[in-house]
Parts: C-alpha cells; structure tokens; sequence
C-alpha cells in the first residue's frame, strides 16, 4: 500500500514539473515577442548611444561647380594630378562637344578632410567661375538611429536564437524561424544603409564641369553656301517624295474633275427646270 502511493505521488509531481516547465517556455516566447514589438516602437534612445560610443559629428560634404578654361585638356590633367596628391580618385568622367565648346564633367571623391583643400585649387586656377554650390549635411542623428536599430535588432536575434534550441514543438520551430529571418532581413537592410553613410561621410563629392570655346571659324559666305546647298538638298528630297505618292496624286485629281462635273451637271439641270 505504501509502495502504491509512493508511486501515485511521483507520478503527480513528475506531471506537475511538465507542465510547468512548458508554461514557463510559452511565458519566455511570449516575452520575446513582446520585447521584440516593444523594441520596434522604442528603439534605444541616439543620445545614450551617443553618451556611450562619444560619436562625433557625421557631416557629408558635397558640391558642384562649373567654370571656363583656356586649354580643357590641360585642365583635366591638372584636376587628376590635384586628386591623386589629396588621395583621391575620379569615379565619373565625361566629355561632350556643342558646336565650338567642348565640355568637360567630371565627378571627383576625395577623403573629407581634404574636401577644403581641393575646392581651393580648383577655385584659384579656374579662370572665370559661372557657379558652385557647396553642400554640408548633417547624418548625426540618421546615424545613431541606424546603428541602435541594428544593435537592438541583432539582441533580438540573439534572444529568438536561443528559444529555437529550446523549441521541440514543430509549430514553435516554424514560428521562430520566420521571425529570426525577417530579423535578419532588416539588420541586413540597415546595415546597408549605415555602410552607405559611413562612405558618404568618409569620402566627400565634388562635380567639376569646365569648359572650352573655340573661336567661330564661319563667314558670310560659308553661311551663303551651307543655306544653298541645305535648299537644293530639301528640293531634291520634296521630289523624290512626290515619285513615292504619285498614285495618290492622280487618283486625288481624277476624284477632283468627278467631283466638279457632278456640280455642273447638277446647276445645269437646275437651270432648265427654271
């Protein structure tokens, strides 16, 4: 008898730890999802991460300016030799010709902390500056978000992580896994985004468009000549077109005398009856 109850009682308590044990597994998925919901409308404040990493400020800089030269050529080797000193590198370049001017575009991107320096030596050796804008954007704030988004989106996975080697239910596998993936899709984009800051910010942009004008080398005669010629070659194209559409000539002239015969005919008939 004894030995009977002995058995009842270990068999309740074994039951009793069971069952608790998956209350607590359903307690801990739910706090994760609610930390995980918690998380997205809260993200960790900029200005404790800003307090803890003591970032400075993220600026970018760019700009654009367009000026005449002598000699474009010359120029464009002097903007590359002017590039290379300061570190940096050209990543667009190109060339198009209007009538007597030849202009020049090219896309520049130097380390920041240079970006004074170079604007300097093209300023004062460019010969008559028509336009520059220069541009500085502050990322501080843009910055310090992304990376929390990412710090708190990476604890996140770290936590789904762990209840996915406690799972044994397929459902609850299933469940975890989804939500670890999109996780991962949204560290993924935001750290493409802060991959992008920090080389927008390391490396600043300028576009420098020059130009050359060559002196007008026509006359009145050359103009005299090119209408003459320009007159007889559209002559010559008018008729070539009329052989085209011959067919549709004549058929619009015989329908013109039909049409004019039938008038006739018709007042004439009109006037007998009168």
């Amino acid at each position: 008898m004894k030995k009977r109850f002995l058995l009842i009682a270990l068999g309740g308590f074994s039951l009793f730890t069971a069952m608790a044990c998956n209350q607590n597994y359903e307690h801990s998925a739910a706090d994760t999802t609610v930390g995980l919901a918690h998380a997205e409308a809260n993200p960790v404040p900029a200005k404790n991460l800003e307090d803890q990493q003591a970032i400075q400020r993220k600026i970018i800089k760019e700009g654009s300016i367009r000026f005449e030269t002598e000699n474009a050529k010359d120029t464009r080797q002097q903007l590359t030799t002017v590039i290379a000193k300061y570190q940096g590198y050209v990543s667009q370049d190109n060339t198009e010709s209007y009538g007597n001017r030849s202009v020049y575009t090219l896309t520049l991107r130097i380390p920041a902390a240079h970006f004074e320096n170079l604007l300097t030596d093209i300023t004062t050796t460019a010969k008559n500056i028509e336009q520059q804008d220069i541009k500085a954007l502050d990322v501080t704030e843009e910055f310090i978000d992304v990376a929390s988004r990412i710090q708190t989106k990476k604890e996140l996975e770290s936590r789904y992580k762990a209840l996915l080697g406690k799972a044994t239910k397929i459902e609850e596998i299933l469940s975890i896994e989804k939500e670890i993936e999109i996780l991962r899709s949204d560290i993924e984009s935001y750290e493409g985004r802060l991959n992008y800051l920090k080389s927008s910010i390391a490396y600043s942009t300028l576009t420098v468009v020059f130009y050359e004008t060559q002196p007008s080398t026509t006359s009145v005669g050359s103009d005299f000549t090119g209408a003459f010629k320009t007159g007889w070659d559209n002559l010559v194209s008018f008729t070539l077109g009329l052989f085209y559409i011959w067919p549709f000539i004549l058929i619009s002239i015989g329908i013109f005398f039909l049409i004019r015969r039938g008038i006739k005919r018709k007042k004439r008939k009109t006037n007998e009856s009168l």
